[in-house]
């Protein structure tokens, strides 16, 4: 099972299709040629300059050029504020020979096109690459305002950030208007874009056969209306009591209505609060933005933690007990301590405070001061050039870290941070044309756009009484595929056990699609035991059409809205959904395609599609998933790794579905709205049991679980097994409740207010060697208990050869030190490998006993890798710890006075896995953009050599083009760049051979801590390449891997002295 859940809730941006596309599948002779963009500008020619169409294409047709006269025009002018180019190109010529032009608005405002040299090139701004001769290549350019980016098939090649040259009138196709420049060779597929497109985006283009090229409609804007064009940001608070009246609400809202105001002041505008939600007694307080308590003595953030699990820490009482929320004289206190964490939080900037001897403020201070008893909204600001460096006020920790101020810092990418924080930061690009400019002060907004700071400001407060009640409406396909390998009957068991661990009071309907909808069981509350019998029958009513492979999504999707919106609301509905299973997310007669569904057409109803294909689908690639569902509101899962293409993988092979994937996968979804906390106590799967070896287990129940439910799924009925649950007083448990699918069956026990101890539960088969799975939850319904979780600083979805680094984190409103944490990988072939995560401060790790545990998780195969720790206490050596927060001045620590069992399981998958990841050569050279951004690179095999290319970044000065010479031959004048190494791990021990035009030099990197850097200072003309080639010190070795990148000096990277451990003359 694997998920893709959306990044954290912003305002969706609309991604509008190209303005102009020229396709060149016009007939022999043509000489108009149709643009199926929005512009409708269709492209011409005159006479013999006409290039010959009607030749074989990358995509359907392409047009031929000559090299010599050939050219197309459009009406056309260039593209404005930001916009993309893109395009299949081909030259079958020995070398390239001359400049030759793709695109030329104007006179070179901008020219986009291939140098002599074979260089992809926007002229004279970027140069990057090498372009392929003989073959078709995908090329494309996006400019987003800052940084102008090279692609050649689909991949990053350039990047720089002088402005290219713009306002050209008129749009020339192969041929510049002068004459010069021709294209030799075939085009097809031309696109100008009046938008950045993503990287994702590129990649789709450079991969027409695999990846469908869909742009998926914005949701309709929320309410209320964004009228100062900021984005819009949503967070959540978890209150520790219960806080019902309006009177116990006022000075909460308060507060946050201030916060708004301070959030728009201190980003000038270019951010704002959409909606807070809120909820009391606890609830959601293990994934909250904000968790509130009593008192909080010290108020502290998680760096760099929104949307990545992180917290901020309140109080009713913030310092001592006498600052109160409730007394309006301390709201300043409350709202200047509130951004200043907020800072930490959303913006990964440091304190401006004097928290050492010689520390000093900025001047005019900032919202990373020291909280004041005022609310200046001139002090509500970052920090700027003119308020540090032209004050001579440098000396505090934010610019001791990042050598800047704090708007010249989050306008700047974090691959541009000094090296001890560089890469860690979250980037806010809206706010660059936010910036002051260099000797100005921040502008004030506030009091005066006081009503746009709060214009879509919505205060939710969750009403307890309705938050535990869902809202689910299934929508279950029943074309002919899924009725086969028993994917329909393991739908409905699961869908069954679904009914059965509902709560009281839980409402759902149940739709079935194929050609047509039909609805197999109205919005039904599940209010007793005779209505979920009566549902789970109308499950088993269910049947698959035999052959019919349509699929009328949308239609069955909008029955199921409308019955949503019909649906009673005697409250705020926390959680309400659309849960969709399907047979494959891009296959049979599906319309439209399943990720360019809106689900949030009516009322921000979430859509979780399951897709539990269990054959391989071979345009199913997971890829498709990753930008596409970026705009969705909801989740993709892939529920069967069988379905999954995934380049480099070995194919999975055909097998019969399991109900109890699809139950784990609805209980992570539910998880994720739901604000009843569950933690995993236990799991155990492909369990084989027979009659001489039964299966035994402990369940450690602590006393701050308020419920216990154990499943077990196991081949055959429930006559051949003997299932026991016995209770730290050996008493034994009820009857669980089973299901069978025809295949499986699944038994679910449920124990309210479990006894403190240790449990057992005991299965025996009756019939001989059984496949078993099994699983121990554990529920807090108040939201407090310990609670563990894992995750991969790369994200789920990992392509390589890119490190995959783990942390699990221990909590208990605090995070947990000195537990003992047990890992393991179960890899895609079925092998189990042991994980090492710990907390001890050596990199990965950055912090020791902060409740962090860190380490590798290695891989040698393409695939679903199953990773998961088990925390416990047993040693009794574990202790609550605030280490590694913001704002902390003294760490206090408590001893965890609870043993305790909590496990966290996380699915990666890894992509793209090959042999070599790296050329050995330079045709097989890996391309470096001059950003700063790191290559991960992997020494593959014994003797294996990576090679990358590396090409200056600063702009041609002179015009080389009209010249008819190379770049770096115009201007010998040299910029300062660097070459870095670092996150050496796996054994590595490095050597690195550099060969320029002055010749080559071979270092010896040696091994390094995982955090540290190697650099080489590089002094390049413009447009001049090198190659680099990274080996191992011993021939050899099996394994080592790194990072590599290329840019200008980071602040305050030696550009002089430069360490090396050794030089191999």
């Amino acid at each position: 099972m694997f998920s893709l859940l959306p990044q954290p809730t912003l305002e969706a941006a609309d991604l509008p299709g190209p303005v102009l596309w020229l396709k060149f599948d016009e007939a022999a002779g043509a000489t108009t040629f149709a643009d199926s963009g929005s512009d409708a500008a269709n492209g011409s020619c005159a006479g013999a300059a006409c290039p010959t169409v009607g030749a074989t294409g990358r995509i359907g047709q392409a047009a031929q050029f000559d090299g010599a006269d050939d050219r197309v025009t459009v009406a056309g002018n260039a593209p404005g504020a930001s916009y993309s180019l893109a395009a299949w190109v081909r030259n079958d010529a020995a070398t390239w020979g001359d400049w030759r032009t793709i695109f030329e608005f104007g006179d070179d405002a901008p020219w986009f096109g291939v140098s002599p040299n074979g260089q992809l090139t926007l002229y004279s701004v970027a140069f990057g690459g090498s372009v392929p001769l003989g073959k078709w290549v995908h090329v494309a350019y996006s400019w987003d305002g800052t940084t102008n980016r090279l692609y050649i098939d689909g991949k990053e090649v350039q990047a720089t950030t002088d402005a290219p040259a713009g306002g050209g009138q008129g749009l020339g196709i192969g041929l510049e208007g002068n004459g010069a420049s021709p294209w030799n060779g075939f085009l097809d597929d031309l696109r100008v874009y009046a938008r950045a497109i993503s990287a994702q985006e590129i990649e789709q283009l450079a991969k027409p056969e695999a990846i469908p090229v869909i742009v998926p409609p914005p949701p309709p804007p929320t309410v209320p209306t964004n009228t100062g064009n900021a984005r819009l940001i949503d967070l959540t608070v978890s209150i520790y009591k219960a806080v019902p009246s309006a009177n116990d609400r006022a000075p909460y809202e308060d507060l946050f209505n201030l916060f708004a105001d301070a959030l728009y002041e201190t980003t000038n505008g270019a951010h704002a609060i959409r909606t807070i939600t809120i909820y009391d007694n606890g609830r959601f307080s293990d994934r909250a933005d904000i968790k509130w308590i009593a008192f909080e003595k010290q108020p502290r953030a998680t760096i760099n933690g929104y949307g990545k699990g992180g917290t901020v820490y309140m109080g009713d009482a913030i310092f001592d007990p006498g600052t109160l929320i409730t007394d309006a004289s301390k709201m300043p206190f409350f709202i200047n301590t509130l951004i200043h964490e907020w800072g930490h939080y959303m913006y990964g900037i440091f304190d401006e405070y004097a928290s050492a001897a010689g520390d000093v403020p900025p001047n005019p201070c900032s919202i990373m001061c020291a909280a004041g008893p005022e609310i200046n909204f001139a002090n509500l600001n970052f920090s700027t050039q003119k308020s540090t460096v032209g004050a001579g006020l440098t000396n505090n920790p934010h610019f001791r870290a990042f050598l800047a101020s704090a708007w010249d810092t989050v306008t700047r990418s974090p691959n541009d941070d000094p090296q001890a924080e560089r890469g860690k930061r979250l980037y806010w690009p809206d706010l660059a044309p936010k910036k002051p400019a260099a000797g100005q002060d921040p502008s004030v907004e506030l009091p005066a756009q006081q009503a746009t700071a709060r214009a879509s400001l919505n205060i939710v407060w969750a009403d307890a009484n309705a938050t535990t009640t869902k809202q689910r409406v299934f929508l279950v396909n029943v074309s002919n595929d899924m009725g086969d390998n028993n994917k329909l009957n393991a739908t409905k068991l699961a869908l069954k056990n679904y009914v059965d661990r509902a709560n009281q009071g839980d409402q759902l309907a149940i739709i079935t699609f194929a050609d047509v909808h039909a609805v197999v069981t109205p919005f039904t509350a599940l209010d007793s035991q005779t209505t979920r019998d009566a549902v789970k029958a109308q499950i088993d009513s269910i049947q698959v059409k035999t052959g019919v492979n349509d699929r009328n999504i949308d239609a069955a999707e909008q029955a199921a809205v409308a019955i949503l919106a019909q649906a009673a609301n005697n409250g705020v509905i926390i959680d309400r959904s659309l849960f969709m299973i399907i047979d494959g997310g891009y296959t049979d007669n599906t319309e439209p395609h399943i990720f360019q569904k809106v689900p949030d057409q009516q009322g921000g109803i979430p859509l979780h599609i399951f897709n539990f294909a269990t054959t391989n689908k071979p345009n199913d690639l997971y890829g498709n998933s990753l930008e596409l569902m970026r705009p969705f509101l909801g989740s993709y899962t892939v529920v069967s790794p069988a379905a999954l293409n995934i380049p480099g993988a070995r194919a999975k092979a055909e097998d019969m579905a399991d109900s109890n994937e699809l139950i784990a996968a609805f209980g992570d979804v539910d998880q994720d709205a739901s604000p009843i906390l569950d933690v995993d106590l236990g799991t155990a799967y492909n369990l084989s049991v027979d009659e001489t070896t039964p299966f035994s287990t402990t369940i450690y129940v602590d006393d701050t679980l308020d419920e216990l439910e154990v499943a077990v799924l196991f081949e055959g009925g429930s006559s051949g097994v003997e299932l026991y649950l016995t209770d730290p007083l050996d008493q034994q448990s009820d009857a669980p409740l089973c299901d069978f699918d025809g295949i499986d069956s699944l038994c679910l026990y449920t124990v309210s207010e479990p006894v403190t101890g240790t449990w057992t539960f005991e299965f025996y088969s009756l019939v001989g060697p059984l496949a078993v799975d099994y699983e121990a939850t554990g529920y807090a319904l108040d939201g407090f208990t310990y609670q563990a979780t894992l995750s991969s600083l790369a994200g789920r979805y990992v392509s390589y050869p890119d490190d995959v680094v783990l942390q699990a984190e221990l909590s208990y409103v605090d995070r947990i030190a000195g537990a003992t944490a047990t890992a393991w990988v179960e890899k895609p072939d079925g092998n189990f490998a042991d994980l090492t995560l710990l907390d001890d401060g050596v990199a990965p790790d950055e912090t020791a006993d902060d409740g962090l545990y860190t380490g590798f998780m290695p891989y040698d195969q393409a695939g679903d890798y199953y990773a998961t720790v088990v925390f416990d206490n047993i040693a009794g050596a574990a202790f609550f710890t605030q280490a590694g927060l913001a704002d902390v001045t003294e760490v206090i620590t408590a001893t965890v006075p609870d043993d305790f069992d909590r496990f966290a399981s996380l699915e990666i998958l890894v992509d793209d896995y090959a042999a070599d990841d790296h050329g050995g050569d330079d045709d097989g050279a890996t391309d470096v953009p001059a950003d700063n951004s790191g290559v991960s690179g992997r020494i593959d095999g014994a003797g294996d050599v990576d090679t990358f290319r590396l090409t200056a970044s600063q702009p041609a000065s002179g015009d080389p083009k009209a010249q008819g010479v190379s770049v770096a031959s115009v201007d010998a004048t040299t910029v300062r760049h660097i070459l870095r190494l670092t996150h050496l791990a796996q054994g590595m021990n490095a050597t690195v051979r550099v060969s320029s035009i002055a010749g080559t030099q071979t270092y010896s990197v040696g091994t390094l801590a995982y955090d540290q850097y190697w650099i080489l200072p590089l002094d390049l003309t413009p447009g001049e390449r090198v190659t680099v080639e990274v080996l191992h010190n011993n021939a050899q070795a099996p394994a080592g891997s790194y990072e590599i990148s290329f840019g200008p000096p980071l602040p305050g990277e030696s550009t002089v002295s430069l360490y090396l451990p050794g030089v191999v003359k």
